[in-house]
């Protein structure tokens, strides 16, 4: 089609394919500037009144940050080992609160037992009263003015020693379920 027009005819083509596309260009530019210029609606609020709220930076644009570009910035690899160390010591955590768990239960359960046990071994009347009191008052008069511990504050005492000998424990099997967890993690990763 071009071939058979002429070089005048050709020109006057052009023009006007140029003029279409300057008007086109116009029209696009005018409706762009119009739906900048309209308000923006904003968006109906959820019932749980989340929302996000973009930070925006000095063009007015969406602020972004490129990781590695601050000096500051720690590398991908230090990252994710901190993740993993992070994750590995929740999940040992929880581990260990439910060891936790279960050997409080296991702890009330044998004392109860062991207390049922003792009370039927030794009857609670007034002549077993009496003659323990009688043997607390000899030992006083024999130790002096320090006095002797009763039979509840020596039960006290083992209880607290048996539970922080069990929390001792825990804390250590914690620290190593987390070493081992975290080294697991960086092997699959």
């Amino acid at each position: 089609l071009l071939a058979e027009l002429s070089e005048e005819q050709k020109q006057i083509l052009f023009f006007k394919m140029r003029e279409e596309q300057i008007r086109r260009w116009k029209e696009r530019e005018a409706v762009m500037e119009r739906k900048e210029s309209l308000p923006v609606k904003p968006r109906p609020k959820k019932e749980n009144g989340k929302s996000v709220h973009w930070k925006l930076g000095a063009d007015k644009e969406v602020w972004v940050w490129v990781m590695g570009e601050h000096h500051l910035d720690k590398p991908y690899d230090v990252l994710c080992n901190e993740i993993i160390a992070e994750r590995a010591r929740l999940k040992a955590e929880q581990e260990a609160e439910e060891l936790r768990k279960t050997d409080s239960e296991e702890f009330t359960n044998s004392l109860k037992t062991k207390s049922q046990y003792h009370d039927l071994q030794a009857p609670d009347n007034q002549q077993t009263k009496d003659i323990w009191k009688k043997v607390a008052e000899k030992e006083e008069l024999e130790q002096g003015s320090r006095p002797a511990p009763t039979l509840k504050e020596e039960k006290i005492r083992k209880k607290e020693s048996m539970k922080k000998k069990q929390d001792e424990e825990i804390n250590q099997i914690e620290e190593e379920r987390t070493k081992q967890m975290c080294k697991s993690w960086k092997e699959d990763s």
